[in-house]
């Protein structure tokens, strides 16, 4: 989710990065995402991602530091680098992906500033004696819950060590006594005695991503610097971490050898040991370490599953592996220049080693700010929230119903207010419980509309376009199932926009537009729905070439064709199998699409409108419910049956005189505020047998202006039975196939009411 997050903003900081090159801000921005995605797929186990992530890490570090400015090829490896760590944290086997890692790893060094690499040993490189060396103390204190942010302080302690000599002293005077002791709480600060060539600024970056949530000082230390500038470097590093981790494991160990009956505690320290230390080792790709820590994790995850008896082979056999293990970073510690050796530490005590106190136990500190706090719920659990929040919404409406029952028929008026009253207070919380969770579930349309810069940027470079593309509304919300429904028709009525709308740049010069073509994604509130609107000024549609690819493919009459206006040949290009493309492209061209986004919106009750003028281009408005949850609409009665219209398709209700209504040949139709409406009665369009002879209205008649996919009609019911909030539960497999109902409810009395999709109604 965080990688996702990440990369999502790489995306973006990327697109504006291309047209504002030297931006300081956003060379920064693409930086820190980098880097931060590096940095995190280490920490969490995927080294080969950190370390192709580094390469691009390198690029952004040189354009800061002012030494290259980016161009838009750079741009175009480092959307195909990122595309690349998509696929290895989703990929179960990456290693497929190395040759195109290892393309695009060559093309971004031809970038880099060649770079003379600094020794193992320590000595300086060509050129390090131009460099003025200084001596720095730093001191660094980081938050108390650093751990909750999956930053680990000792691996920014050893990129200090990276940059040049280094003297680390570990402050432990805020370690709580051990009744007091957090185990989630980092109390340890640190004083670093830096030798180096680097300046202030490049130790400051060490702690970009935790210097506003620690204590840091960096201070010059006057002192003159005799002989040559030693660099730590990674090794040293590494090795820091492996005396540390020996240390440990061969206290474990030790208590392993000591005890008499098996110990699950302590394997599961000792295995979270050496799983430490071969990630570090994996990080600074150290394979040896890495192998022989992997028998020892083999053996120790065999014991805790109860696999493996911890007999006195098994303890044979870890003591076997930690020897061989020291022997060989004690060889790799003379390579370094290293002559001291690994000293053990005794075994850890049984308090110890015991597992940690629970938080609850531990003492909060005073000093320390708290952290925000946030938690990751299942998706299904919100789901099931909601629903009994929804179905409490519907049992609130048997309370009106009580209280008239007990008023009328029982003469009991006084219990019947108090049932009405209290039925009015569990209204209002039950209102409230359901906006909380609304609020929960509901994610601004910004997660959607950021993925469009870079599609409608990729298809301009593939078929040679020019395209702006507008977002507007980022910030509406909707629904969190609505969100991931609605992705898929969104990238492809956007894919539409650029390829069938957008003109070439010479066409649209000739037309006198100029030669970039606008595409406009616009996302905003109007009543209960949300309206998405994807509008282009391109060349727009034709709808007499329409009803020709539409004869051609057999998909309409002629006699149909010849009878269709503007607005009807229109909608043609929602038929399946429908193209107006001239040829076959990766991009479109098979007929296949707008009638599955027309498709896909009716399952999440939206409906679609398509306005195009030839030469000017094409709008298409989705409207939305926001929550798919609960539903307001109007219940109406026909035929003695209920029935609801959901709220966000009911223009207008109203009721007309009987002498408004008129028939042509075996239709009806009626006339209001200067606006026509065909006129359709409830009661016959669902019977089984509908009328045929010339229906007798009632002096007035009851009616709903609906908004449906052929436009506006007017429904004539037999009565208004209110507003009302329902649950929309689907039908069942045996009636899925029914266009005209979006599902049924139950209402506060125990009757089931249908509820009419509009989309599929007439």
């Amino acid at each position: 989710m965080e990688a996702a997050d990440l990369l999502a903003e790489l995306d973006s900081a990327m697109l504006e990065l291309e047209s504002h090159p030297q931006d300081a801000a956003l060379l920064n921005r693409v930086f820190r995402a980098i880097h931060t995605v590096k940095g995190s797929g280490a920490t969490a186990g995927f080294t080969e991602m950190a370390a192709f992530a580094h390469h691009v890490e390198e690029l952004f570090d040189e354009a800061r530091m002012g030494r290259l400015t980016i161009t838009s090829v750079m741009i175009d490896l480092t959307l195909q680098a990122k595309d690349l760590i998509g696929q290895m944290l989703d990929s179960a086997g990456p290693a497929t992906l190395v040759p195109a890692c290892r393309e695009v790893v060559e093309s971004l060094a031809k970038f880099l500033p060649h770079k003379v690499p600094t020794p193992r040993d320590g000595k300086s490189g060509p050129g390090a004696a131009a460099q003025s060396r200084q001596r720095h103390n730093v001191y660094f204190k980081p938050h108390a819950q650093v751990f909750f942010s999956g930053t680990d302080p000792v691996s920014l302690v050893d990129e200090l060590r990276a940059l040049g000599k280094a003297t680390v002293t570990a402050r432990i005077d805020g370690i709580p006594p051990l009744a007091n002791l957090n185990p989630k709480h980092c109390y340890l600060a640190w004083e670093v005695a830096l030798v180096s060539a680097q300046p202030a600024s490049k130790i400051k970056e060490v702690f970009l991503f935790v210097e506003d949530e620690s204590e840091i000082r960096i201070e010059r230390d006057l002192t003159p610097v005799a002989g040559p500038t030693e660099v730590d470097g990674p090794l040293t590093a590494f090795l820091n971490i492996a005396a540390q981790s020996l240390q440990a494991a061969d206290g474990f160990l030790s208590r392993l050898r000591g005890a008499t009956e098996h110990d699950g505690a302590c394997c599961k320290n000792y295995l979270r040991i050496l799983k430490t230390f071969q990630a570090a080792a994996n990080r600074q790709g150290q394979p040896e370490p890495a192998a022989l820590l992997g028998e020892g994790i083999r053996l120790l995850e065999g014991t805790i599953a109860g696999n493996v008896t911890m007999s006195d082979q098994t303890r044979g056999n870890l003591a076997e592996g930690h020897r061989k293990l020291t022997a060989l970073i004690q060889s790799l510690r003379k390579d370094d220049g290293r002559d001291d050796e690994i000293s053990p530490l005794s075994a850890p005590s049984p308090i110890a080693a015991s597992q940690p106190l629970p938080a609850a136990e531990a003492a909060p500190q005073a000093d320390a700010p708290r952290a925000r706090a946030t938690i990751r719920v299942d998706q299904e659990k919100l789901d099931r929230l909601m629903r009994s929040a929804g179905e409490l919404l519907v049992a609130r409406n048997a309370f009106p119903l009580l209280a008239k029952r007990l008023t009328l028929e029982h003469g009991l008026s006084g219990m019947g207010k108090e049932v009405k009253d209290a039925g009015d207070h569990i209204s209002h919380i039950a209102e409230d419980l359901q906006a909380a969770v609304l609020s929960i579930r509901m994610t601004p349309i910004r997660t959607v509309f950021q993925r469009f810069p870079r599609l409608v940027r990729d298809i301009c470079r593939v078929q040679a376009k020019e395209a702006e593309l507008l977002l507007e509304g980022e910030d509406t919300e909707l629904d969190k199932t609505v969100i991931e429904q609605i992705a898929d028709p969104l990238v492809h009525l956007v894919r539409n926009a650029v390829d069938h709308g957008i003109e070439l740049p010479e066409a649209r010069a000739q037309a006198g537009k100029p030669r970039a073509g606008k595409v406009t994604l616009k996302a905003y509130n109007k009543a209960t729905n949300v309206i998405i609107e994807i509008h282009d000024d391109g060349g727009g549609m034709d709808p007499a070439r329409l009803k020709r690819k539409a004869l051609e493919k057999g998909l309409i009459t002629s006699e149909a064709a010849a009878a269709m206006d503007d607005r009807a040949a229109l909608e043609l290009i929602f038929l399946p199998g429908l193209t107006t493309a001239a040829k076959v492209t990766d991009i479109s061209g098979r007929g296949v699409g707008m009638d599955v986004v027309r498709s896909n919106i009716r399952q999440i009750h939206g409906t679609t409108k398509l306005e195009s003028k030839l030469g000017c281009g094409s709008k298409i408005t989705i409207t939305l419910p926001a929550s798919l949850m609960v539903s307001k609409g109007i219940l109406v009665e026909a035929n003695r049956e209920e029935y609801v219209f959901p709220m966000e398709s009911v223009v207008q209700t109203v009721r007309l005189p009987r002498s408004q209504i008129r028939r042509h040949e075996q239709s009806y139709f009626t006339t209001f505020r200067n606006e026509v409406f065909p006129v359709l009665r409830l009661a016959d369009h669902f019977a089984v047998n509908r009328r045929t002879v010339e229906i007798a209205w009632p002096e007035e008649v009851p009616m709903a202006i609906v908004e449906t996919n052929r436009g506006r009609i007017a429904v004539a019911v037999d009565r208004f039975l209110g507003h009302v909030e329902v649950i929309v539960k689907p039908m069942g497999s045996d009636f899925a196939g029914i266009a005209a109902f979006l599902g049924a409810t139950i209402m506060g009395d125990g009757r089931v009411a249908l509820v009419i999709n509009p989309a599929g109604f007439v």
